[in-house]
C-alpha cells in the first residue's frame, strides 16, 4: 500500500522547534509508515500557515492520489480551520484516501475517529486564534517599547540593540519625502530641485530650467 508523508510548520521560525519541527514530524511519520507496512512513496514538507484560507498543496496531494495512505503528524498539521479541514476530509473520502494522524492515533477509515478528528480541528482552530492574539499582543508591546518589527517604514533605517532592532532616521529617504511634499505643493525652484536631487544621488537626469515645478 502506497503512502505519502505530509509535514507542515507555519513559519520558518517554527522550524527546529522540537515540538513541531519538520524533522521530528518526518521521523515520526516515516516510523509509523514502516510499522504499518506502508510503502513510502514521497515525503512532502511545507512552511505555510493553515489558520486561514485553503491549503492548496495538501489539497493537490489528496486530489492527485487515489487509494493512498496520507500520513500526518497530528490534526493541527493537517489544518487549523474547521471549514477547510472538512473540505479536505471530503476530498480524501471521495478519492478513497486514508489519512493517518500519528500523534492523535486517529485515521479516517473509522467513523468514530472522524468525529474525534472534527473535534480536534475545532481545538486546533481555537488554539490558532489564541496564538495569533499572543503574537499580535507581542508585536504591539515591542512597538510600544520602540523596537522595529518587520521592515522599517520609508524614511527610516534600523540599528541593532541587545533587545532587537530599533528605528533611526534615514536622511536620504527623509530628503526624498521632503522633496515629494514640496513638489506636490508646487513651491520649489528647479535649480533647488536639481541641487536636492544631487544630494540624494549622482545618478539622475537634470530637470529643465523652469521657474517652479509641481507634482499633479
Amino acid at each position: 500500500m502506497n503512502c505519502v508523508v505530509y509535514c507542515r510548520v507555519s513559519s520558518d521560525m517554527q522550524v527546529g522547534n522540537n515540538q513541531v519541527s519538520l524533522t521530528l514530524q518526518n521521523q515520526k511519520c516515516t516510523e509509523y509508515a514502516f510499522d504499518k507496512n506502508l510503502r513510502l512513496r514521497e515525503v512532502i514538507q511545507e512552511v505555510k500557515s493553515a489558520s486561514k484560507g485553503k491549503n492548496k498543496r495538501l489539497e493537490e496531494i489528496l486530489k492527485n492520489n487515489k487509494k493512498t495512505h496520507i500520513v500526518i503528524y497530528d490534526v493541527s498539521r493537517f489544518s487549523r480551520n474547521v471549514h477547510n479541514g472538512t473540505i479536505l476530509l471530503n476530498i480524501a473520502r471521495k478519492n478513497k484516501n486514508t489519512i493517518h494522524f500519528v500523534a492523535n492515533n486517529l485515521n479516517t477509515n473509522n467513523d468514530e475517529d472522524i468525529r474525534e478528528i472534527l473535534i480536534q480541528l475545532r481545538c486546533a482552530e481555537e488554539e490558532g486564534k489564541a496564538i495569533g492574539r499572543r503574537i499580535a499582543d507581542s508585536i504591539k508591546e515591542r512597538k510600544r517599547q520602540g523596537y522595529c518589527v518587520g521592515a522599517p517604514p520609508f524614511g527610516y533605517s534600523v540599528y541593532k540593540t541587545k533587545g532587537g532592532n530599533k528605528l533611526k532616521v534615514n536622511d536620504t529617504e527623509q530628503n526624498i519625502i521632503s522633496l515629494i511634499k514640496r513638489c506636490k505643493a508646487g513651491n520649489i525652484l528647479t535649480t533647488e530641485l536639481n541641487s536636492l536631487l544631487k544630494e540624494i544621488t549622482d545618478e539622475y537626469d537634470m530637470i529643465d530650467e523652469y521657474p517652479v515645478v509641481g507634482v499633479d
